[in-house]
């Protein structure tokens, strides 16, 4: 069962499928996992057979092909010291769409940088360091269409997220991870991966997984499918997590002024 439902009904949905599954039936929920942290802890507690309910994250697919080798990938730059991750949009949010946004850019594009994120490490400790937030003017929801999350993760990690709507006039999606020795760049918008030493010279280069909905589909699908080893699936537990960031972020936030139509990042965070 796919559950690609607006996200404030997810739990909802999934719940009522989870008392009429096969055996063997499954649950896929698309990110995020609900709107509503209460409806995600009411399903929690309805699931009693492991592995039944999983979610699934296309940024977290496209990543599979370097994500499979992160390690030897990782070992090259010295580990991970920080991580900057863009998702910027230079177009505004759809009328069509804008009560399935309401809650804001925070729950639609930040839990992509999660779920990436959390393929590296097991989230043991979250903290928030700053969120900030704003929405373009003539906006058509009342949550966020643009924040900057700061935060460190397993205590080790630092980690810059920006992402938002009619930010700049291109767009900008990638994950960029500095280590010691050198940086490891995702581009989303290439379906690329760079591994860059301390000087700029390109160490390596490789796909990101550009057919990931295909791929998703055809292996859940299989007789002899294992879900948690099929990309961009993950388990329940850790959508759980990813949600409950997304919430203490929401909490978090401090305002900035409006911004207009396609203003810099820069412009937006008023610097």
């Amino acid at each position: 069962m796919f559950v690609v439902t607006p996200d404030y009904v997810h739990s909802e949905v999934a719940s009522f499928w989870l008392d009429r599954l096969a055996p063997e039936g499954k649950i896929f929920i698309e990110k995020p996992l609900d709107a509503s942290l209460a409806s995600a802890q009411e399903l929690k507690k309805k699931i009693t057979k492991k592995e039944t309910v999983f979610a699934f994250d296309h940024y977290r697919a496209r990543s599979y092909p370097f994500l499979k080798h992160k390690d030897d990938h990782l070992k090259i730059i010295g580990g991970m010291d920080r991580i900057k991750f863009h998702i910027l949009e230079d177009s505004g949010i759809p009328l069509a769409r804008a009560k399935a946004l309401d809650k804001g850019m925070i729950f639609d594009l930040f839990c992509h940088c999660l779920a990436v994120l959390f393929a590296f490490e097991e989230p043991q400790n979250i903290k928030l360091n700053e969120v900030k937030a704003a929405r373009y003017i003539d906006s058509p929801i009342t949550g966020d269409t643009f924040a900057y999350i700061s935060f460190f993760m397993n205590n080790k990690i630092q980690v810059d997220s920006s992402v938002g709507k009619f930010v700049g006039t291109s767009q900008e999606k990638f994950m960029k991870i500095i280590g010691a020795s050198g940086e490891i760049y995702l581009d989303f918008l290439n379906d690329t991966f760079y591994i860059i030493d301390l000087q700029g010279h390109q160490i390596e280069k490789g796909d990101l997984n550009s057919n990931h909905v295909e791929s998703f589909i055809d292996k859940v699908l299989s007789s002899n499918c294992r879900p948690c080893d099929v990309p961009g699936i993950f388990s329940f537990n850790i959508a759980y997590e990813i949600l409950t960031v997304l919430h203490e972020s929401i909490e978090r936030i401090s305002w900035l002024p409006s911004y207009e139509h396609n203003s810099t990042l820069d412009q937006v965070l008023k610097k």
